[in-house]
């Protein structure tokens, strides 16, 4: 589930967005899965992650401003989902 998850968050924001395969995009993806990793038996967390993120692609479609503003905060939110996961980790042993 969580390669899956990963490398279509990858594919949608490389489609949705500037069409071009950047490291930061990579590295963002790679950060996406590990923070499923780290939440590898909460599944409502994983349910969140996916809400989160859907949440994020179509209120991006919405709003007006340039592609690459939204491609930075498109692929900055793994970034946030796994200090989520991790605090959550952390708090719930």
């Amino acid at each position: 589930m969580a390669e899956v998850t990963a490398l279509l968050f990858l594919c949608l924001g490389i489609l949705a967005f500037t069409r071009k395969l950047k490291p930061f995009k990579v590295l963002s993806s790679l950060v996406l899965y590990f923070s499923f990793m780290v939440a590898k038996d909460n599944v409502p967390l994983h349910i969140f992650f996916v809400s989160i993120i859907l949440i994020a692609l179509i209120t991006l479609f919405y709003i007006k401003t340039s592609k690459e503003k939204k491609d930075v905060f498109y692929f900055s939110i793994p970034c946030w989902l796994f200090i989520v996961s991790v605090l959550v980790n952390v708090l719930a042993r």
